[in-house]
């Protein structure tokens, strides 16, 4: 007897079997010596978790044994599982003709291998076609969906589920669709008579056409759809049998007619084939379907797969353009093959570019889609592809250009790209030829299945940037735009001759048909950016610059040049220039801040030297970087407080296009650079005061002999930071000097100030003649010219009266006399005031010649009212008072 087990635990285990014999009986190949020489127990190997594995018995019955029938019980257990398994075989004793006793035995589980019979004692096979009564036995499987069963063998009307989503759940005839898988058995335990559900499942469906290949979902030909085969599994199939339906596109069924032979199949290894024919039938969309012939048509259990019909029965080629720009990819399809064979599409090789190289000849038809290999055909017939290139012989010759295209088996059609980079500018014949024609057939001049053209124009490059101008020792972004099939462009310059390189290499050009080389200094790459004038520069494919060698041509003719695809610019070469910006307080910079701001642009240069020369010789310099995009510098909070107060000179500075300091030579053989020009005036100078060293400044750099220095100076003053009050008077009653204010209106009040803005703050106070301050505001902004306004609301609890009106910057302050009074009084009041400021601001611009400009503008006013009567608080003598108050202000003011 043969016993099966399997680990349903979690762990290995030793298998063992306990029988229960009858009298007589004993087992025949069961090791007495062994370490497991237990009476009636057979104990065998390891069994994984998981893992099935069966063990055959032999038992011998003895001479005496009792005859008649008899019960064999074995009862299976594997160490560490939770439960047993116990199976009674029913056995006869018979007596032999010899007077000797022999055994049959009678499983109690019929149904044979699949535990499936036609009748309820487990004889006759059972059915499959789906309708007819199945009985059911233990260890046999069931499927969802499947009807007309009848458990046997014990396992009553229902079954309970073991274990996952069926535990616990009931199982009987017919079995839902959506019922649990997994083990159910007559009482809920693993150990106990059972069968197991399962899901029906068509497992794999494939049109196969005369290749083999899978066309499932694909094009055939009408020519090419005469002999396929539709091939699939199931799971299924001691359940039921599979059936196949074909349907045309408008939903009729045309199986009897397409299929031949049975639209049925029976088959217990779960396989399954029918020979399709769809040559006779209208080009348009197919579904083929395979399920069950019955219960088992849904779900996983129903497959269909589609295939298009069309009538390309010859081999045709189509471009995805007719004409396109030099460089550009250009797409081609092989219609009307069969799936799995192999084309060669060809181009001749006179339609190369003459700079095209061989490796690039090989290139010409792109790996991509479905082509199997590409290459070059010689005159000999051998192919050579882009790795094997360079072992093509010096007595060979290229004659063709050639890709491998495979049908593809679910488009029906071979698809590839042609790069046209490597093509000369002309009508070009690509060709096709049957499956099956060989490299050797080609060369021989065998006819192609299908030609067509492909024109191909020469593109255009140009330059985007720089345009119109550039500036000797700039650095500048070199970019433009290019066919985008191009792999990358070389940049030449021309003046009145030849194109010349200009030896950066080549440019890569991207797929969206852009190039860029940053930071390229065109008068450092070439000599003829280094001088000014008006020249050409211009871009060219690299494909048709390089030399029989593979190289870039150090030089191209101007008809070479416009031969190629290339586009040029004209491009106006000038001079470094320098502009510079020093930000005063009206030419003037106060001592107790002491710093000053400076940018502008240079053109031309990577750095500027910014200095200040004081008028007792102290010389403070920085170095501010300029930028290569917009070549504009800025530099922020220079700290000047240690030189002397007065008249400084401020300078930017930056070496011209010789890249030399003046003639190139500096005091005491210093180095004629920047470095050496900060060196020499921070330590060179000796006892000079500020105007000397200005002087000997100029005469080392602009003033120098040949020198293209560029330079931009200016003068201020540095002094003690200061603040006043100019102006009062009542909003609604513009005047100037000092004037009443009135309670409940607003005061505006007007100064002068050497601070700079926002880096600083005026404070503006009213206060009373106890000191007690009753109104005050502030500001941090101002104009650069240092003029301030500030409106200050008077208060109507403000008593009318003398007040002083007080202005602090944080380093000084500055007070008035004011009178407040009411609003009504304004118009009665009597005002003489004088107010005088002056202005000068004085700025020298140099490069390389020198221009100065100076402005000076002086503004005085008087105004005088007078009216009858008199003003609380302000009679003749107290205007007296207050006119001496004025002189003496101002010539405080004046000191």
């Amino acid at each position: 007897m043969t016993y099966q087990f399997t680990n349903d635990g979690d762990a290995n285990g030793t298998a063992g079997i306990e029988f229960q014999l009858p009298d007589g009986v004993q087992i025949a190949n069961y090791d007495p010596e062994s370490a497991y020489d237990t009476e009636g127990a057979y104990i065998f190997g390891e069994v994984a978790p998981g893992e099935t594995q069966s063990v055959t018995v032999t038992f011998q019955v003895a001479d005496d044994a009792a005859t008649g029938d008899q019960t064999v019980t074995a009862t299976g257990t594997i160490t560490g599982a939770d439960s047993t398994s116990t199976v009674d075989t029913s056995v006869t004793v018979n007596s032999a003709d010899d007077g000797t006793t022999t055994s049959t035995t009678t499983p109690s589980n019929d149904g044979g291998d699949d535990h499936r019979a036609a009748n309820a004692d487990g004889s006759g096979e059972a059915p499959t076609d789906g309708v007819s009564e199945v009985y059911i036995f233990p260890d046999a499987t069931v499927y969802k969906g499947e009807e007309d069963l009848t458990f046997a063998g014990g396992l009553g009307s229902s079954l309970t589920g073991v274990a996952g989503n069926a535990e616990g759940t009931i199982l009987s005839p017919p079995v839902p669709q959506d019922q649990s898988e997994g083990r159910y058995t007559i009482d809920g335990e693993s150990g106990s008579d059972g069968v197991t559900v399962n899901t029906p499942r068509v497992t794999q469906l494939d049109v196969n056409n005369q290749n083999g290949k899978d066309i499932s979902g694909g094009s055939v030909s009408e020519q090419n759809a005469r002999n396929l085969t539709v091939a699939a599994d199931w799971n299924f199939q001691e359940a039921e049998d599979l059936e196949i339906t074909v349907e045309d596109s408008s939903g009729l069924e045309i199986t009897g007619d397409v299929v031949e032979g049975s639209d049925t199949i029976k088959n217990a290894d779960g396989e399954a084939s029918w020979n399709l024919d769809l040559s006779d039938q209208d080009a348009g969309d197919y579904s083929i379907t395979v399920e069950g012939t019955e219960d088992l048509d849904f779900g996983q259990a129903s497959q269909t797969t589609s295939i298009a019909l069309n009538t390309d029965d010859d081999i045709e080629l189509d471009l995805g353009s007719s004409s396109v720009t030099q460089g550009s990819n250009v797409q081609y399809t092989i219609r009307g093959g069969v799936a799995g064979n192999v084309h060669h599409v060809v181009i001749d090789a006179n339609d190369l570019r003459d700079s095209t190289s061989n490796r690039g000849a090989t290139q010409v038809f792109r790996n991509v889609g479905d082509v199997n290999a590409r290459g070059i055909i010689t005159d000999d017939g051998n192919v050579y592809g882009p790795n094997e290139i360079s072992e093509l012989g010096s007595d060979e010759s290229i004659d063709y250009l050639y890709a491998a295209v495979e049908i593809d088996d679910d488009t029906g059609v071979g698809v590839g790209s042609i790069d046209t980079q490597y093509l000369d500018d002309t009508s070009i014949d690509v060709d096709v030829y049957d499956a099956g024609t060989t490299p050797d057939d080609i060369v021989s001049g065998v006819s192609e299945a299908d030609s067509t053209s492909l024109d191909v124009t020469e593109g255009e490059v140009t330059i985007d940037n720089p345009s119109d101008t550039y500036v000797v020792g700039s650095e500048v972004e070199v970019n433009g735009t290019a066919p985008s099939g191009l792999d990358s462009v070389a940049l030449y310059a021309r003046d009145q001759g030849d194109y010349e390189l200009i030896p950066i290499g080549t440019i890569s050009v991207d797929s969206d048909g852009t190039w860029s080389e940053e930071d390229v200094r065109l008068s450092e790459v070439s000599d003829i950016f280094r001088i000014t004038g008006t020249y050409r520069l211009g871009a060219i494919d690299a494909q048709d610059a390089r030399n029989s060698s593979g190289g870039l041509s150090p030089t191209l003719s101007t008809s070479d040049f416009n031969s190629g695809t290339s586009g040029q610019t004209s491009l106006r070469v000038t001079k470094t220039s320098l502009d510079a910006k020093f930000w005063t307080i009206n030419g003037q910079v106060a001592q107790e801040t002491g710093t000053i701001d400076v940018n502008g642009t240079a053109p031309g240069a990577d750095n500027v030297l910014i200095g200040f020369i004081g008028r007792r010789g102290s010389v403070v310099t920085t170095t501010s970087s300029v930028d290569s995009d917009d070549y504009t510098f800025d530099e922020d909070d220079i700290s000047i407080s240690n030189l002397a107060e007065g008249e400084v000179n401020g300078f930017a500075y930056h070496i011209g296009q010789d890249d030399v300091v003046g003639d190139g030579e500096l005091p005491e053989n210093r180095n004629a650079d920047v470095n050496g020009l900060t060196d020499w005036l921070r330590n060179g100078q000796g006892s000079r005061d500020g105007t000397q060293i200005w002087n000997a400044f100029e005469s080392e750099t602009i003033d120098d002999s040949a020198s293209d220095d560029n330079v931009v100076q200016t003068s201020f003053r540095l002094a003690d930071a200061s603040s006043r009050i100019n102006t009062v008077y009542t909003e609604g009653h513009e005047a100037s000097g000092l004037n009443p204010i009135a309670v409940g209106e607003t005061a505006m009040v007007k100064g002068q100030t050497n601070l700079q803005p926002d880096d600083n703050t005026i404070t503006l106070e009213l206060q009373n003649q106890d000191g007690d301050t009753v109104a005050l505001t502030s500001t941090d902004e101002w104009s650069w010219d240092g003029s301030w306004s500030l409106e200050m609301p008077v208060g109507d609890d403000v008593a009318t009266g003398n007040y002083t009106l007080e202005v602090d910057d944080g380093e000084n302050t500055d007070t008035v006399d004011v009178q407040v009074v009411n609003a009504s009084e304004l118009e009665t009041s009597t005002s003489t005031s004088t107010s005088t400021s002056t202005s000068t601001s004085t700025s020298t611009s140099t490069s390389t010649s020198t221009s100065t400009s100076t402005s000076t503008s002086t503004s005085s006013s008087t105004s005088t009212s007078t009216s009858s009567g008199s003003s609380p608080g302000f009679g003749a003598a107290l205007a007296l008072i207050a006119l001496a108050g004025a002189a003496l202000l101002a010539l405080r003011r004046e000191n």
